[in-house]
């Protein structure tokens, strides 16, 4: 995927946070997005998407794109193969002086930019996309047909200083109040909201709330609801949970407890090699496997789009056997003595015994040194032998055992942490299975020894496990 994205000249960036492109294959077939305190223009030049705005709404086919006023239920996303499209991420109030109608009527009813814009207008302005040296310029062209539309809007000085106040203290602040500091009545301030923004003060208010709550969640530390719930302003914790599953569908313990699946099972790494923080955290790294909707092992709480289960399932099937080391092991506490990804057994690397209280039939079995490879190979007949990345991954790879190492990249720089290969240093030349030279995926297979070529049974790739 190709992302550009860039902040537009005054005035339009009062009203707008960025203009974007996008255009390649989406790392998920659909996305659900929960309401945030914003809106969305669309301009598709590529394969037509779909959007479901609700669980009692039929999916809608956009072929020219789509205009979204702020939402006040989840919109589901359903992408093409490929897709190609230019867009404007709106502040709440920043879409109205583009629109011909009151923002309220769109509401939760995502339309066409033909019922908008109109038909001659949105099909030249494709066809000028379409045809335009790369994204900067169709960038350029979007900001310019958006400068052409630009109108005054009565009431926008009010309503966007009001809604930066809500912005401001996320939500937490009394309406009535807003009205009285903006000098008229709360009845004429709901009116102008809904007409330029499409909901209410308080509303946007909510809206806010939720999205501060939610993004100050660190599923990898104890959460204290009660303090979580009076942080944010909300009544006490039924008032929270409430808000939090109109806002999700799910309850805030059960998104916690998906969440803390992903930090367990399933990491990608940075962009700069780190597969955690200094302090053992993954962060960002495992976002993608709560993007899709087909479930990705038995509990249904992987969900992932369906290019993304076709290359990680097909994968994991083929694996017999995974050998972490102590550390990794007692991080994900044996991951409650079920091994990851629905492998069938687990060597953990360790000079000390199991944990006390182990249940000693559970597949996993530890070994001390280089004799965890002979117990991997004796447990994993003809099928592939995972090596979690690491310290573990990095000293096998040192020592000419891995025959082939597998990367799931993840777009965010860490800038320090725990690295893939743990402390080895020395140089270990990789090739590239498809190309020379810069390998356009994150595949890679180690170099076999001089005269020598890789092992197919029993094989032994480097993953990240953390």
């Amino acid at each position: 995927m190709e992302y550009v994205s860039r902040v537009p000249r005054p005035p339009l960036d009062g009203l707008i946070d960025d203009l974007y492109y996008l255009e390649g294959t989406p790392p998920y077939a659909r996305l659900t997005l929960p309401p945030m305190p914003a809106a969305l223009l669309i301009v598709n030049i590529g394969a037509p998407f779909r959007i479901r705005a609700g669980t009692d709404i039929e999916t809608a086919e956009y072929a020219d794109g789509c205009v979204v006023t702020m939402p006040t239920r989840a919109l589901e996303f359903g992408y093409p193969l490929r897709t190609w499209s230019v867009g404007v991420h709106f502040r709440p109030w920043g879409l109205a002086p583009f629109l011909p109608m009151p923002a309220a009527e769109l509401c939760d009813r995502p339309v066409t930019v033909e019922q908008v814009w109109g038909r001659p207008a949105i099909a030249e302005l494709r066809d000028r996309l379409a045809t335009a040296d790369g994204p900067h310029e169709m960038l350029t062209l979007l900001e310019e047909e958006l400068m052409r539309r630009l109108c005054e809007t009565a009431g926008l000085g009010l309503v966007r200083h009001t809604s930066s106040v809500i912005a401001a203290t996320s939500g937490a602040v009394a309406i009535g109040d807003l009205s009285v500091a903006a000098g008229v009545s709360g009845t004429h301030l709901a009116q102008r909201f809904k007409e330029l923004i499409g909901v209410t003060p308080k509303r946007l208010a909510r809206t806010y709330r939720f999205a501060a709550t939610v993004f100050a969640i660190d599923p990898a530390e104890p959460i204290d609801w009660g303090d979580l719930a009076g942080g944010a302003g909300y009544f006490d914790q039924a008032h929270f949970g409430h808000e939090f599953r109109a806002f999700t569908g799910l309850t805030p313990t059960r998104y916690v407890e998906v969440r803390r699946r992903f930090l367990r099972e399933h990491p990608g790494h940075a962009l700069d090699g780190f597969v955690a923080d200094e302090n053992d955290q993954p962060g960002p790294l495992f976002d993608w496997l709560s993007s899709g909707d087909v479930p990705l092992d038995e509990s249904g709480e992987l969900k992932v789009s369906q290019t993304s289960y076709d290359y990680t399932r097909a994968y994991w099937d083929q694996i017999g056997v995974t050998i972490v080391g102590r550390h990794v092991f007692d991080l994900t506490d044996g991951w409650d003595g079920k091994p990851p990804s629905g492998i069938d057994n687990v060597v953990v690397v360790s000079h000390r015994p199991m944990p006390g209280g182990w249940d000693p039939e559970a597949p996993f079995h530890f070994v001390d040194g280089v004799e965890a490879v002979d117990k991997a190979q004796e447990l994993a007949g003809d099928r592939l032998i995972e090596v979690a990345a690491g310290d573990v991954g990095g000293q096998m790879l040192a020592a000419g055992l891995i025959d082939e190492v597998r990367m799931d990249v993840v777009p965010v720089v860490f800038g320090s942490g725990k690295r893939y290969f743990g402390s080895v240093h020395a140089q270990h030349p990789l090739k590239s299975p498809l190309m020379d030279g810069v390998l356009p995926i994150a595949a890679w297979r180690r170099l076999p020894p001089r005269g020598g070529v890789p092992h197919q049974p029993g094989q032994a790739v480097v993953r990240d496990l953390r």
